[in-house]
């Protein structure tokens, strides 16, 4: 501030003494080129030489910073590009969300193609256009966002709509490790029914934490039964079920399936006792005893020794009742089978099951009003059942 002053005072007192000069004596100043001279009072003259190389110093100051300013106005159109194109972008993306997908089309191609918005311009531009079903823009979309994972997810999304699941899996099968393409892959293994690669596909789900131990164990059960289902001999459903994992192999649900099924394509009675046998010894579950009942072999009595020794480890279990009231019946031992039948009922309420055999023995008997009670008790038993499951 003391300087500006100081400064400002020398420069009043250099022109008033300056003024008080040239008023003395004004002086004249004479310049001459060729012909031509021009004579003019010296004061005048010194004005002018400032004012000309004031102007002088502030055309070259302007030259110098022209590169600059075209710089500074290149990078403003820039920004001002990028910012429209961001918001271009910005209201597409969110016309997208809204279903409103003409319009998104529209924002999404007049957004700018710059290098930082490139895949998620033309990945929601993909989308778009699949929605809208303009499957050549779709393609042309997918080929500009270059081939980079997001586009490959993209792309499986859309072979998912179009049913073609075989092309999804030659797509993702480089990508097994990423959790959103084991989410898509899982999809066309189930489509494809290649139960097989499904089954191996699921650890890697519950590594990745999309799915929980329940949620894994189900789908495991349900990938294991339509496997099993997909056989046609009793061998192979035998050869198949030796490439379960060890864990499935002991569940108790999928076993009585896998039993089932070997019922059902006519296997050895022999194997089909080992398979639920060595379940029940590891897990005695109600629907294998159930199962067993069912089963019918050349030694019955072999079949009725065993369920009785279980009985003495699980007694009052109804289920177990029934089988041996069953096996009772196969052995022709009447009595027997009426006090297991009964019994079970007691435990077990309205099995029936148990009401069927009881009217068939009262049938044999001759008693033909009781048999006609057991078997509408059963018919009312099963009636109350379905309802329940309803």
């Amino acid at each position: 501030m003391l300087r500006t002053v100081l400064s400002l005072l020398i420069f009043l007192i250099v022109a008033v003494w300056l003024g008080i000069q040239l008023s003395q004596d004004p002086g004249q100043a004479f310049f001459s080129w060729h012909d031509t001279s021009v004579e003019m009072p010296l004061w005048f003259a010194l004005v002018s030489l400032l004012f000309i190389l004031f102007f002088t110093w502030q055309a070259a100051r302007l030259f110098c910073a022209l590169p600059h300013t075209l710089y500074r106005l290149k990078n403003w159109r820039h920004e001002r590009q990028t910012h429209q194109s961001h918001k271009k972008l910005s209201d597409g993306l969110l016309n997208l969300l809204t279903l409103r997908f003409q319009k998104a089309e529209r924002q999404l191609n007049a957004a700018a193609d710059l290098s930082d918005l490139r895949p998620i311009r033309y990945l929601s531009l993909a989308y778009t256009a699949h929605r809208l079903r303009d499957i050549k823009q779709r393609d042309a979309a997918l080929a500009l966002a270059g081939d980079t994972l997001p586009t490959r997810l993209l792309q499986a999304d859309f072979l998912l709509d179009e049913r073609r699941p075989d092309q999804v899996i030659l797509l993702l099968e480089p990508h097994r490790k990423e959790p959103a393409a084991l989410l898509r892959l899982q999809k066309a293994y189930r489509r494809l029914e290649q139960w097989e690669s499904l089954i191996l596909l699921i650890p890697l789900l519950r590594k990745a934490k999309l799915l929980n131990d329940e949620k894994a164990t189900h789908l495991e059960l349900k990938t294991a039964r339509a496997w099993l289902a997909t056989t046609d001999t009793a061998e192979k459903l035998q050869t198949l079920w030796q490439r379960f994992p060890r864990a499935l192999q002991k569940n108790s649900r999928l076993v009585r399936t896998y039993a089932m099924q070997l019922m059902h394509h006519q296997a050895s009675p022999v194997v089909i006792a080992s398979v639920i046998t060595r379940a029940l010894s590891r897990d005695f579950n109600s629907g294998l005893v159930r199962l067993y009942g069912k089963l019918e072999s050349t030694d019955p009595k072999k079949q009725l020794a065993l369920a009785e020794k279980w009985l003495k480890t699980h007694p009052g279990n109804p289920a177990l009742l029934l089988t041996l009231g069953q096996f009772a019946i196969r052995c022709r031992l009447w009595g027997k089978a009426r006090g297991y039948l009964n019994d079970c009922l007691e435990l077990g309420g309205k099995e029936p099951g148990a009401h069927t055999l009881l009217g068939w023995l009262d049938e044999q008997a001759g008693d033909h009003r009781g048999a006609l009670i057991q078997y509408r008790e059963g018919l009312l038993g099963i009636t109350e059942k379905n309802e329940a499951e309803v």
